[in-house]
């Protein structure tokens, strides 16, 4: 039997409060990207490495999921760091195929939330289904980021 997940990556809680909104909604089991050397940094140097990693291409190690076949539908949660997705979501992505799923952007981000979509369109050849962003400013209201996932999910399933 088939079923769905919402996977994603959270470095200050942003992208995963969004990811639990939609699992409440959905019934969709959560599966948080987890890397397996700790991303340690604060403030400045957050910023720093994580724009470094996005910039030059790197690819942390992500821990596994077990029986990853068996979902056909995924909600997957990036934040945008230096205008890309996150690299433990593209390590992520390269370690489990997405290819024969049903695809479900969701993002935060700080300048465009376009950028996401199309870095998995048109780098990785994803079809993504359907897709939604939060800019980091607006994610702060709780209540209406709540609706929007609401109303998203509505025309979804």
């Amino acid at each position: 039997m088939k079923k769905g997940a919402v996977v994603y990556f959270s470095l200050d809680g942003d992208t995963e409060f969004v990811a639990n909104k939609i699992a409440e909604r959905t019934g969709f089991e959560i599966i948080k990207i987890k890397p397996l050397k700790e991303f340690k940094y604060k403030g400045f140097w957050k910023f720093f490495y994580g724009g470094k990693m996005s910039l030059f291409g790197e690819r942390p190690e992500v821990e596994g999921v077990p029986n990853w076949e068996f979902y056909d539908t995924i909600f997957l949660g990036t934040p945008i760091w230096a205008g890309r997705p996150c690299p433990y979501v593209l390590s992520f992505i390269e370690n489990h195929p997405l290819n024969d799923k049903k695809i479900y952007l969701f993002s935060t981000f700080a300048a465009d939330e376009k950028k996401a979509y199309e870095y998995f369109t048109k780098k990785m050849n994803l079809i993504i289904s359907d897709e939604i962003g939060f800019k980091d400013s607006f994610i702060k209201n709780k209540i209406e980021v709540e609706k929007r996932i609401e109303n998203w999910l509505k025309g979804l399933i």
